[in-house]
């Protein structure tokens, strides 16, 4: 049935952005802010597509029916209503017009720059947290006050971090619409911080007790996992890697003949090379892993599947299967343990801090010290497997 005016001034916004037929394509979408706006939904050389033909407040039932008509003409002579309408106004105003449209032009742009995994996850951040409420609305149409409400859904959800970086997306996507010309201000740069909940900082639970940590390093020295994970998680006390770096290992990043692992750029966190030195345990273990998998390219493939490699999930399963409590120590945890074990042994600060791969905030003496300090991490690595070695035999 065809809407009327009455129908449509009393459509109510609801949790996620709702959507009523007219006819023959033409909706009226209802934003969780209330902002009414006309879609056209058609297909065009066979691919479904949309068109955003304005606002309730600027375009009544009886215009958007008429708009609706206009389009219908030029896709009977094989035309895009996008590719014309709204041209003299400006070359791409239609197309990224919705706040949907606008994010996926930066990210196409944005991801050339990030890592496969980064571009990913800011994706599925959109998708699940953002299109649901704003998707199709106009870009210039979206408040300080809707973005405060989408938020405090997900603060009342608790998903704290997660507020933070889908407030992060958002913030960057108004910049670039600010930056092409379609709107004048962001509107979360006016988001005070103090209505949210303050988000507790995160602590790994790790010891820094040789004793202890002599009795965790016999805990996992055991065959009650796979090769893969068991070889792994004892892998992960010497090279300080995250474990998600070190599971996504591959056998390009193994240089043998220089005993080094250099770590691919768009697979560290601050998004640069970072090179482990191999201490001998560590060649060793690597030399013993190659034996085994010859056939994947990932260090620790998947058992299930050699084209994928082992999840973080897989060495903290075994860590605790080992008999080591989660308040006692996680696997990121090894790092905080080399961190604060090597500090009290008298290793240079910046000698730490450079194999933690944690960057310089000066970018000129971040590059010169990846190479001057490399001899001195060698013989850092090297002597912290030993002092494991020590400790788990004693």
């Amino acid at each position: 049935m065809p809407l009327t005016n009455t129908q449509i001034k009393n459509l109510k916004p609801k949790k996620k952005i709702s959507r009523k037929l007219d006819g023959n394509g033409l909706y009226i979408e209802v934003a969780v802010s209330g902002t009414k706006t006309w879609i056209h939904r058609y297909s065009f050389n066979k691919k479904s597509t949309m068109r955003v033909l304005g606002h309730y407040d600027d375009m009544s039932l009886e215009n958007a029916r008429i708009e609706l008509i206009d389009d219908k003409k030029l896709l009977r002579k094989g035309i895009n209503p996008k590719d014309i309408k709204g041209k003299k106004a400006s070359k791409n105003l239609v197309s990224i017009s919705s706040f949907e449209s606008v994010f996926n032009e930066w990210h196409e742009v944005r991801r050339k720059s990030l890592s496969k995994e980064y571009v990913k996850d800011i994706a599925e951040r959109a998708n699940n947290y953002l299109f649901p409420y704003i998707g199709s609305v106009p870009i210039n149409q979206i408040s300080t006050p809707d973005m405060i409400r989408i938020l405090k859904k997900m603060d009342d959800k608790g998903v704290l971090d997660t507020l933070s970086k889908v407030r992060g997306i958002a913030s960057m996507v108004f910049g670039y619409a600010i930056g092409v010309g379609l709107i004048d201000r962001n509107p979360t740069t006016d988001i005070p911080k103090n209505i949210f909940t303050p988000k507790k900082k995160k602590h790994y639970a790790f010891t820094s007790k040789p004793d202890e940590l002599g009795k965790i390093l016999r805990s996992i020295d055991s065959d009650k996992g796979t090769y893969q994970v068991n070889a792994a998680l004892n892998l992960l006390p010497h090279v300080f890697l995250r474990p998600i770096e070190l599971c996504g290992l591959g056998w390009d990043e193994v240089d043998f003949d220089n005993k080094i692992i250099r770590i691919k750029a768009e697979r560290m966190k601050m998004e640069k090379e970072h090179i482990v030195p191999m201490s001998t345990q560590v060649y060793s273990a690597l030399i013993y892993v190659r034996a085994i998998n010859s056939d994947s390219s990932y260090v620790f493939p998947s058992p299930n599947d050699k084209n994928k490699h082992i999840s973080t999930n897989a060495i903290r399963l075994l860590l605790r299967k080992s008999g080591v409590e989660k308040d006692k120590l996680t696997p990121h945890g090894f790092r905080h343990v080399a961190s604060t074990l090597l500090n009290e042994l008298g290793y240079r600060p910046d000698i730490i801090e450079r194999q933690l791969s944690h960057a310089d905030s000066n970018s000129i003496r971040d590059a010169y010290n990846k190479a001057y300090y490399l001899n001195e991490r060698k013989k850092m690595m090297q002597d912290y497997s030993d002092y494991l070695d020590k400790q788990k035999n004693i």
